[in-house]
């Protein structure tokens, strides 16, 4: 069974994100907690297969805290020209990293599993900010 989580977000001063809040759907797990089934955009210190608590909030499942990390890391990438999103994300899923794309913002949200794929995997994001195509952000480092 399958749950809708709501995650609250902070706006800083460059108002960034653009939203106030991010769902996130999640699987039940053992102990009452629920395992991060998607990848984040926003939300930050959060990865794909994270166990995970919540409370209810007017009637709401509302993130609580992360009870067991997995270990993957959660990268934000944005992509300087849109046009080249699709194979950015062939050549990432190629290495072995799992990619969700927002087309309207231009960003990929990417779970990268530890191991040679982290390795692999920040070695093309590096080449690819270094060549002016992409920046990108961790926002859930586990592969250390």
């Amino acid at each position: 069974m399958t749950s809708k989580v709501f995650f609250p977000l902070e706006i800083d001063d460059d108002m960034y994100p653009p939203v106030t809040e991010e769902y996130l759907w999640c699987t039940r797990a053992d102990e009452g907690l629920l395992v991060i089934d998607n990848i984040p955009f926003f939300a930050r210190d959060v990865s794909l297969g994270d166990r995970i608590s919540v409370r209810d909030v007017s009637g709401k499942l509302q993130f609580n805290a992360v009870e067991v990390p997995s270990v993957n890391t959660t990268v934000r990438v944005l992509a300087h020209d849109p046009l080249e999103i699709p194979k950015l994300r062939e050549k990432l899923e190629e290495i072995g990293s799992s990619v969700e794309v927002n087309g309207y913002l231009g960003i990929l949200a990417v779970s990268i599993p530890a191991g040679r794929v982290a390795e692999e995997t920040l070695y093309v994001l590096d080449d690819e900010r270094e060549a002016g195509r992409i920046g990108f952000e961790e926002s859930s480092v586990r592969y250390r």
